[in-house]
């Protein structure tokens, strides 16, 4: 499957809107759910360990986006680590949109416009 630049084009605007969408439900939720919880009975020890985990998911994300460049790279698309770490960083948080999706069809976009076949 050739990708013409128009194509190409279109669907980076198409994996980037879904990435905006993505990112504004999440803000979205969390301003909603801010406001109406009381947070201040949650001890140093959990916030400590809140903190651990969102850490661990961190380095997670990243071992993630490893694996989906080294995925990307036996079939013979080589993407640059820092541009895998952005795609698959920026879906992330669109698996968080209902229907569960849009981070799959964000990347799928995104990849195919820079250069990774739709089709394997």
């Amino acid at each position: 499957m050739t990708v013409t630049p128009v194509l190409k084009r279109t669907l980076h605007w198409i994996g980037n809107g879904l990435a905006i969408i993505g990112i504004f439900f999440v803000i979205l939720r969390l301003y909603r759910d801010w406001h109406v919880r009381d947070l201040s009975y949650i001890s140093l020890n959990i916030w400590l360990a809140v903190t651990c985990l969102a850490i661990f998911n961190c380095v997670d994300s990243f071992l993630l986006a490893f694996a989906w460049r080294r995925i990307s790279k036996s079939l013979g698309v080589d993407v640059s680590r820092a541009w895998s770490i952005k795609i698959y960083g920026i879906f992330q948080l669109a698996k968080y949109v209902p229907g569960n999706v849009f981070h799959i069809a964000g990347r799928q976009a995104l990849g195919i416009s820079g250069g990774i076949s739709g089709v394997f």
